[in-house]
């Protein structure tokens, strides 16, 4: 009888969710590559950076927050300054200005949600408020140009939102590297690092149980999330290092461009729109589409996940109980975040373009 012959693991073809650790994309970038903003105080998290921000500048004045906002940072405010609220609504084309009276020695924290924000409409608006510290969030579009166009007095980002890394969150420099602060790593940040690994290897067709890495990637991101302090991994700061960011961004850019165009160019014009960036300059973000209303997307997200695609809600303002206005519970019920970063080829966009049509049909029928 002849040897066994040892079929290759088939891989898992799915979109979306967590992401994994993928040694093709470490490797030491060429100078000049990278697009985050390498300098700076590296923390466990966005919100332990936006924390240490508000400690460095603790004093009586008000904090000011739009009203669409991460639920987590709204949290993490209430219990640490007097919140106020001003409107800025990603589906808008200009922050309202007349909602934000700050006085002196107030603070304003600018969102860039999604990554659609434009720092120039923020610029005169600063000259004309001296007397107020602006801190401007860029998770959703980490990126050095960003950093550097960026009016703000302080900024800072969450780089797990747009790089493989377990955690992590910077409050950026103007020079000198990476720096880590003092502190135990957090249980949570390792549980999803462990988490990345496998589904690494479960992608990869190996038998892994995926149960087990979401589980940790659950377990994982409530004790992350609730880190009010404390240092990133010593593996995101090397990865922060290695990657490479360069190519890593390219591709999520055209991949943003290919599904729009992938959209329009269908035969029936879907009842969906693209939320789009006010300053015409591609963000580092996925692609955020707004439904006519909550039942054609949940129908949607619904045919997606069917389909091994896994969409995400930015945010279920649900959540924010009587602190979300009326608009942010609308507007957030018809909103759904698909995934187009740099893990996917022209084929996965193709496919994702196809089934967001072949859903948004379906429905009609």
């Amino acid at each position: 009888m002849g040897p066994v012959a040892h079929m290759n693991p088939e891989p898992v073809w799915e979109m979306g969710s967590e992401f994994h650790l993928d040694a093709s994309s470490s490797a030491e970038a060429p100078s000049g590559r990278s697009f985050l903003p390498l300098q700076g105080e590296l923390h466990v998290s966005g919100r332990a950076a936006l924390i240490a921000l508000l400690q460095h500048h603790d004093g009586p004045g008000e904090c000011w927050l739009t009203e669409y906002a991460f639920p987590n940072v709204v949290a993490a405010l209430t219990d640490r300054a007097s919140l106020r609220r001003y409107s800025d609504y990603p589906d808008s084309p200009f922050p309202d200005f007349n909602t934000l009276r700050p006085s002196q020695g107030d603070i304003v924290i600018v969102q860039d949600t999604f990554g659609l924000g434009d720092p120039e409409q923020w610029r005169s608006w600063m000259d004309d408020h001296p007397g107020v510290t602006v801190i401007e969030d860029i998770t959703h579009n980490c990126t050095q140009e960003r950093f550097l166009d960026s009016p703000a007095h302080f900024v800072f980002a969450s780089v797990r939102k747009s790089v493989p890394t377990a955690d992590g969150g910077i409050v950026f420099g103007k020079n000198g590297g990476l720096r880590r602060v003092s502190g135990t790593e957090n249980a949570g940040a390792l549980m999803k690092l462990r988490a990345m690994r496998l589904k690494a290897e479960y992608l990869q067709g190996q038998p892994v149980d995926k149960s087990v890495f979401r589980e940790l990637q659950v377990r994982g991101n409530a004790l992350l999330t609730s880190a009010n302090q404390g240092p990133c991994l010593s593996h995101t700061l090397r990865s922060l290092r290695s990657l490479r960011l360069g190519e890593m961004r390219s591709r999520w850019v055209e991949n943003n461009i290919r599904l729009r165009q992938g959209i329009a160019a269908a035969q029936e014009s879907p009842d969906v729109s693209f939320l789009l960036p006010r300053s015409g300059k591609e963000p580092l973000f996925h692609a955020v589409l707004q439904c006519q209303s909550p039942d054609q997307r949940e129908a949607l997200r619904q045919h997606l996940l069917a389909h091994a695609v896994y969409p995400a809600i930015h945010w279920s303002m649900q959540n924010c109980g009587e602190g979300a206005s009326q608009r942010s519970l609308k507007l957030s019920d018809r909103l759904i975040t698909v995934p187009t970063d740099f893990r996917y080829g022209d084929g996965h966009i193709d496919q994702l373009c196809d089934l967001i049509i072949a859903g948004l049909r379906r429905k009609h029928n």
